[in-house]
């Protein structure tokens, strides 16, 4: 779990829109709207989703050199991970629900933290003792 999930996850909001009418109402507005942008958890949820974003980008483009396959499917999923980020903008400001859209971003960026362990796993073997006594006794000379 990275800070700013942990931040989200400790802190709440001022109040429950998706319960609360006058709650919800208040947070249409532009001064509403504001007004959450002051708030530790929204703040924390829009580092978390820049970070998830960004390192998947950053991380492609890096990788397009040596996995082109592997450099694309990152980039693709940060792009896809942004993209959710302006249809909650959308959807927001048109007055729907944006708790699906949030979802499909939770799982996009952990399909993309599992893409990272693949990646890294197939990138290198990880030695294991057997693997290590292996390869020292290819590097000892042999008894006359």
């Amino acid at each position: 779990m990275d800070a700013p999930s942990g931040v989200d996850g400790t802190t709440t909001m001022g109040c429950a829109p998706s319960v609360d009418q006058r709650c919800a109402a208040a947070e249409s507005t532009a001064s509403g709207l504001l007004q959450q942008l002051n708030q530790l958890h929204t703040d924390s949820g829009l580092i978390g989703f820049l970070s998830a974003a960004t390192g998947a980008v950053l991380l492609g483009m890096t990788l397009m050199v040596s996995s082109p396959r592997w450099g694309r499917l990152m980039v693709a999923l940060g792009l896809t991970i942004a993209a959710t980020g302006l249809l909650d903008i959308c959807l927001f400001l048109a007055g729907v629900g944006i708790g699906t859209t949030e979802r499909l971003r939770t799982l996009l960026t952990s399909a993309w933290l599992a893409a990272i362990g693949v990646v890294l796993i197939r990138a290198r073997p990880i030695p294991t003792s057997a693997t290590r006594q292996r390869t020292s006794m290819t590097l000892q000379p042999r008894p006359r």
